[in-house]
């Protein structure tokens, strides 16, 4: 897969794009606050980031504020190369469920909005809807059309009132009153969807903004 450089969407107040390694290192730090401190999925440590092994083959994302602090960040999973449902995630595929391997499917994982922001709906929003269109394009121009993903039920509800997200195992409960699933994007289905019933929201999509 020949990888796009630099993708880079400004909108309002707010400015997503695809990360150097400079502001990785400021994103594992972003994670760190959010995974370890504030949600306590995963244990604390002496360098105060959070990074793990699907870091090295994954395309990182971020949303920033006008002052230049990390608001929102998201990566994708690169195809060739394992996935966290297999190995993190497994009891939440079907028994019989095959993931997709090809060069057209990735996993999408990591998506986060800065706390503060997440008590203020609008922006928690408009930094959500920024993540998912900047995956976007990444993935038209990177010839992808399939998104795996680990999400809580709740979310995934939020998620299928825009795009056709499907579930594709059983729910499980890693912590008490949080519920995950396991879920596959077909962005193909969700264009020729969305064009019909949301033509604002497919426009803006793929809209190119500056």
């Amino acid at each position: 897969m020949k990888e796009i450089k630099s993708i880079r969407l400004k909108e309002g107040e707010f400015l997503a794009k695809n990360l150097n390694q400079h502001e990785i290192e400021k994103a594992y730090r972003f994670r760190y606050k959010i995974f370890c401190e504030e949600l306590k999925w995963l244990p604390n440590n002496n360098n105060e980031k959070e990074s793990d092994e699907y870091d090295q083959y994954s395309v990182h994302f971020g949303v920033f504020s006008r002052s230049g602090e990390i608001v929102g960040y998201s990566r994708i999973i690169l195809p060739g190369n394992s996935f966290t449902l297999e190995k993190e995630f497994t009891d939440l595929l079907d028994p019989n469920y095959c993931i997709r391997k090809e060069k057209d499917t990735v996993e999408i994982s990591r998506l986060a909005v800065k706390k503060e922001l997440r008590g203020r709906q609008e922006s928690a929003t408009k930094i959500s809807m920024l993540l998912y269109k900047i995956m976007y394009q990444w993935a038209v121009k990177n010839g992808v059309r399939y998104w795996y993903m680990v999400v809580e039920t709740d979310y995934l509800k939020v998620l299928q009132m825009f795009f056709p997200c499907k579930s594709i195992g059983p729910v499980k409960e890693y912590q008490p009153n949080v519920s995950s699933v396991a879920a596959l994007l077909d962005i193909r289905e969700a264009e020729s969807i969305v064009s019909k019933t949301n033509p604002a929201l497919y426009s803006w999509f793929v809209s190119e903004a500056t």
